[in-house]
């Protein structure tokens, strides 16, 4: 039986030292495209434009399906989804075995454009670089990806430390961009300027020479290879942090994390909370007043750094989330501005009527702070397949003009149905996002395990 699997936004604390080197030996292979046939019990299909399927049957108007796997022995799920601002480069990651170029069945990075999947990778056994559902972070222009992992597929990281590594699409260029002399230290999921030239992260190394008592700070890191790292706080009393972003500009930082980081006594109660500092290191502030026990989680930025989303079982916008639900909020850093965009936010269930409340796997921000997408099913009590229902949702950041992107129907839908990893372009205009949905029966799960990578538009 069919089931996502999906990663719980943690918050990490980071206990060692790094030391910083990189490498640009990379064990890629030309790409491997797979259109027709498939290796392994993978097979890859798709229309190119809305009104087909790999099915051949009826899409909705304003769906398109980039790419379609249908994965009969391993049964996995597309996942990581991320989209260039120009919507010309949709990368995701998966352990699909197309055309018998991954008959280990591992996790791969894949393209998917005009309903062809591209596998990017070709990692091998011993030298795999990314661990089931592992975030990645694609830059705005779809030249870089970065993500954080503990194996070792340049044979520079034998202790499984978890170290920063970044893929250059445009070169099939593998560089680990951290390397540490222990495995207890912890990076965090980076984030990555427009140009794909910088990524910041948080870490408890003296990567630039004035950490040395070992504090968890931020750091960025040039991804040319060279080891370029610039320390960006220089906080003695921040704790840990969970998810960095970096304003595609490079101009601004924001994060999540725990622990009185302006050492002012703004946040001594053990919440966690969205702060934000300018790449200089300058302007360091506190965005959120969560209280004690709650947290505010996987924060991304727009290109300009004003505008903030983040997920939070807080009642920050006073009133409005008295129940202590999980719900999207935005910031507006320049106001500064805290606005509660869901109410009764449900992002997606498992056949156990469980809901998993996590972040953002199931939201995202346009680069220029104009809209806000995010995914949900909408229903009242126990789900069932009678009252099963999911929204594709966008509004703007101060909640206004909220809309419908796509919806399935009322009930047409099995329990086993996803939508998830929504990633928008530039104005919001088109979002690409991965699911099961298979039309050849209309709006139901795929009985036969299709993955497909789909883009939708207004």
């Amino acid at each position: 039986m069919f089931k996502i699997f999906i990663i719980l936004i943690s918050i990490l604390t980071i206990t060692a030292q790094l030391t910083a080197c990189s490498s640009d030996v990379s064990p890629f292979k030309t790409p491997n495209t797979g259109t027709t046939g498939g290796g392994g019990g993978s097979t890859t299909s798709g229309g190119s434009g809305g009104g087909s399927s790999s099915s051949g049957s009826t899409l909705p108007a304003n769906l398109t399906i980039q790419g379609s796997v249908t994965d009969t022995t391993n049964f996995d799920d597309a996942v990581n989804v991320q989209m260039s601002d120009d919507g010309n480069t949709i990368i995701f990651s998966a352990t699909f075995d197309v055309n018998n170029n991954n008959p280990d069945n591992l996790e791969q990075i894949f393209q998917a454009n005009n309903g062809t999947v591209t596998q990017l990778t070709s990692f091998t056994v011993g030298n795999e670089a990314l661990t089931k559902f592992q975030k990645l972070t694609l830059s705005a222009d779809g030249t870089m990806v970065v993500w954080v992992d503990d194996l070792d597929p340049l044979g520079t990281n034998a202790d499984g430390s978890f170290e920063i590594f970044a893929f250059n699409i445009t070169t099939s260029t593998l560089l680990q961009l951290t390397a540490t002399t222990t495995n207890t230290v912890t990076n965090t999921t980076p984030g990555i300027s427009s140009n794909g030239n910088i990524a910041v992260f948080a870490s408890r190394a003296d990567h630039a020479g004035s950490n040395g008592a070992f504090d968890t700070q931020i750091f960025s890191v040039s991804t040319d290879g060279l080891g370029t790292f610039t320390q960006i706080t220089n906080s003695t009393t921040g704790n840990s942090v969970g998810q960095v972003s970096l304003s595609g500009d490079a101009s601004r930082v924001t994060f999540n994390g725990s622990g009185d980081w302006l050492n002012d006594g703004s946040n001594v109660d053990g919440s966690t909370d969205i702060y934000t500092i300018d790449f200089a290191g300058t302007n360091f502030a506190i965005q959120t007043s969560i209280p004690g026990g709650e947290s505010a989680i996987s924060p991304l930025i727009s290109n300009d750094g004003n505008i903030i989303v983040f997920a939070s079982d807080a009642d920050i916008d006073t009133g409005n989330n008295a129940d202590n639900s999980t719900e999207i909020f935005t910031i507006n850093v320049s106001g500064p501005t805290v606005t509660q965009i869901t109410t009764d936010w449900k992002p997606i269930i498992n056949t156990d009527n469980d809901i998993a409340l996590i972040g953002d796997e199931f939201y995202d921000i346009s680069s220029d702070g104009t809209k806000v997408v995010y995914l949900e099913q909408q229903t009242s009590g126990i789900v069932t397949s009678a009252n099963h229902q999911l929204f594709l949702r966008s509004a703007n950041p101060d909640g206004t003009s909220p809309a419908v992107i796509y919806q399935t129907e009322l009930g047409s839908l099995d329990l086993e149905f996803y939508i998830a990893y929504p990633s928008t372009s530039l104005t919001g205009g088109v979002t690409a996002f991965s699911g099961n949905l298979d039309f050849s029966d209309g709006a139901t799960a795929s009985p036969q395990y299709t993955s497909n990578i789909f883009t939708a538009t207004p």
